[in-house]
């Protein structure tokens, strides 16, 4: 089966430093873990039209692993709920887009 990657492209808001923006990304980390994602990288935008910009890539063993995530955010979303309440409440960065992309590792 083939690997997904979850990314999203993420902007750090007017008026937060780059740390805040960090620490604010590792929390978010830390919550996607718990939630049985596999591994998360992130990356900061260099120059050009990623100048600061983050790309924040959820990575799960399969698409049927992702689904059983989504399955259980569709059942019980109040741990999601809580921890969304505070990334809101105090804005630091702003999700811009975002999709999948499956890795094709069968292809030639």
């Amino acid at each position: 089966m083939a690997v997904v990657n979850e990314i999203w492209v993420v902007e750090g808001l007017e008026g937060t430093t780059r740390n805040q923006q960090k620490q604010r990304l590792a929390a978010w980390k830390q919550v996607q873990i718990a939630e049985g994602v596999k591994h998360v990288d992130i990356w900061e935008g260099g120059y050009g039209d990623f100048n600061g910009t983050w790309y924040f890539c959820m990575i799960h063993d399969s698409a049927e692993e992702l689904g059983k995530l989504m399955d259980k955010f569709s059942a019980d979303s109040e741990s999601f709920d809580s921890a969304m309440e505070e990334w809101q409440t105090t804005p630091v960065l702003k999700f811009r887009s975002g999709g999948l992309l499956h890795l094709a590792e069968d292809l030639a």
